[in-house]
């Protein structure tokens, strides 16, 4: 998806201001319409960078700015120790900011290849997707910075159940199931009994109640 005519121009404005100025016009609802704008792109998995002054985590936000090189966010918006993240996105959504706004941003931004990949979703320290965070890496003995590495997704990991679980599983739950059906059964035969004995007694006191009766006429 990368035909600009196919787009509202107010959508590429902003951008292009963003880009340019690194600002983002709050009377125009910048902030929502590049997120709505970067949810609607193509699906990405790749590897990206990204600078901070000083702090050492990625915060919540709805959407996130970083670089296809490292070089920028190194030189650029990295602090005097702090930090770069090395971030593997995993099928995020990104806006290309060269394939839609390359002819109208500068020359020395457009050597950034800036990507702005879609917010909401969860940084883990390792591929697995087991363990949230950032994994500190050694530091750079050239630039002296801190660097973390971090895999991001927007679909939290199932859990994957093993085959041979999953089967003992299913049946123990076969095995409960039995045991309670049993145990209802029974439940059922007693108080089926229960009634039966019940309506006996009862037949029994009326048939000798009846008996009774006959006698005392008779002996009138």
């Amino acid at each position: 998806m990368n035909n600009n005519n196919t787009v509202d121009n107010d959508v590429l404005d902003i951008l292009v201001d963003y880009v340019n100025k690194h600002r983002l016009d709050v009377t125009k609802d910048a902030k929502n319409i590049i997120h709505k704008f970067c949810a609607e792109q193509e699906k990405l998995t790749i590897t990206v960078y990204r600078g901070h002054g000083k702090s050492q985590e990625i915060r919540p936000g709805l959407w996130y700015s970083s670089s296809k090189k490292n070089k920028f966010p190194l030189r650029v918006f990295s602090g005097k120790d702090c930090c770069i993240f090395k971030i593997h996105l995993i099928d995020i959504p990104c806006i290309d900011i060269n394939k839609w706004i390359g002819n109208r941003i500068e020359e020395d931004l457009k050597e950034e290849e800036e990507i702005i990949f879609l917010g909401g979703g969860t940084f883990y320290k390792n591929k697995s997707l087991t363990e949230e965070g950032f994994s500190e890496l050694p530091k750079n003995e050239q630039t002296k910075k801190t660097t973390f590495e971090c895999w991001y997704t927007l679909n939290p990991p199932q859990l994957q159940i093993p085959v041979e679980e999953s089967n003992k599983k299913n049946d123990s739950v076969k095995e409960d199931y039995d045991k309670l059906s049993e145990i209802i059964f029974r439940k059922m035969k007693i108080s089926g009994g229960k009634k039966r004995k019940t309506q006996r007694k009862k037949i029994i006191r009326k048939t000798s109640k009846r008996k009774t009766l006959r006698r005392n006429s008779r002996r009138k």
